[in-house]
């Protein structure tokens, strides 16, 4: 797993997330030699990479796609079999799907935290509907990549009885749409 710094996720909205906050602005030469840096603590009999952005690694304004491309490249070179990165559902594109699946097999992880739309948009404040990521999904499945799903336990300001019905209510709506399911406890960050 690295975790690359860059400026973070461009929604910067959701109620409870202070990942953006803790972002900087990074050059595509600045990615490649924090890629690097986290390649050489690797050991040579890994063969899946998490690379985490806190934000979105198809987004082109938090990933250059020249740092992209090169960081695809080299896992490809490394002998690496499987990547996951993490994505808001608008960024899954066709081209940003096949970029990455060009090099190797890709697990696209999106923040669905709930299938309810009312608690995504009002309670988390999110930015997408489940439709959003039902499309992104469908078109990762169509072009042979894989989906993870992230859950929320415990959204902001539901009970513990809403959260637990909720978090199983939206298992079973991700599931038809997504390879993984990982359900993640609200983590309330500083600045938000």
């Amino acid at each position: 797993t690295m975790i690359l710094r860059t400026v973070g996720c461009r929604w910067n909205r959701c109620t409870m997330c202070g990942y953006a906050g803790e972002g900087a602005p990074a050059s595509a030469d600045d990615l490649i030699v924090q890629f690097e840096s986290a390649m050489e603590r690797c050991s040579p009999e890994v063969t899946v990479v998490k690379i985490y952005t806190s934000g979105s690694f198809l987004d082109s304004e938090e990933m250059p796609a020249e740092s992209r491309q090169e960081i695809l490249r080299r896992l490809e070179n490394a002998g690496i079999k499987k990547l996951i990165i993490e994505t808001r559902p608008e960024y899954v594109t066709p081209s940003g799907v096949e970029e990455c699946l060009t090099h190797l097999q890709t697990e696209f992880a999106m923040g669905l935290e709930t299938a309810n739309d009312l608690i995504r948009e009002q309670l988390i404040r999110k930015g997408f509907l489940f439709q959003d990521f039902v499309r992104a999904s469908e078109m990762v499945h169509r072009l042979g990549g894989g989906v993870k799903a992230y859950l929320l336990m415990k959204p902001p300001l539901l009970t513990e009885g809403q959260a637990l019905r909720d978090a199983i209510a939206s298992a079973h709506a991700a599931r038809p749409y997504a390879d993984i399911i990982s359900l993640n406890l609200c983590n309330v960050q500083r600045n938000t």
